[in-house]
């Protein structure tokens, strides 16, 4: 405060004003590496809001560091690896409930973040097996008089077979499956 004051009142004493700016530059630097340390120690915990927060107070310091575009890259991947890790908790509580539809449509959101990711793949592929199984013996359970004839018996045989095949039928499916 006093080489800004000094600065103030005379304008033309260059080493005042060489003296404000250095420690100008110094408080600038300190409170830059506190927004970047908060900003780690946030990623680290997974704590990726207030990792944003600290990002943003580090880029008004200095807008055009680096480590700034690394932490926020860093940021980004933190936060889709959440995204994609509720997802599929929820995707495997939809499935144990059989609700293949619901399944399904939050692999489809997995996917949608990447298409590579084996777990939603597989996931996707067994929800939309599985829902429609599952529809095709609610048709026949709905409809017990088709099964009179040869062709439709036939095909609920084969649908049972399908059925019996799934290791991993839930309660719901075996119920339908041994009606």
């Amino acid at each position: 405060k006093a080489y800004r004051a000094a600065a103030e009142l005379d304008r033309e004493f260059a080493e005042a004003r060489e003296n404000a700016d250095r420690v100008r530059a110094q408080i600038i630097e300190r409170d830059y590496r506190k927004s970047i340390s908060r900003a780690l120690a946030a990623l680290d915990s997974e704590k990726y809001r207030a990792a944003a927060l600290a990002l943003t107070d580090a880029r008004k310091l200095r807008p055009s560091a680096p480590e700034i575009r690394d932490l926020e890259q860093r940021l980004r991947a933190g936060q889709q690896l959440a995204t994609i890790s509720a997802l599929r908790t929820q995707a495997l509580a939809r499935e144990s409930a059989e609700d293949w539809k619901g399944a399904s449509a939050l692999y489809e959101k997995i996917l949608a973040i990447d298409p590579s990711i084996s777990f939603a793949v597989d996931g996707k592929s067994r929800s939309v097996k599985n829902g429609e199984l599952t529809d095709r013996i609610d048709t026949y359970l709905g409809q017990p008089d088709r099964l009179q004839s040869p062709e439709p018996l036939q095909q609920a045989r084969q649908i049972l077979d399908i059925a019996d095949s799934i290791a991993d039928a839930g309660p719901r499916l075996r119920e339908k499956r041994d009606r």
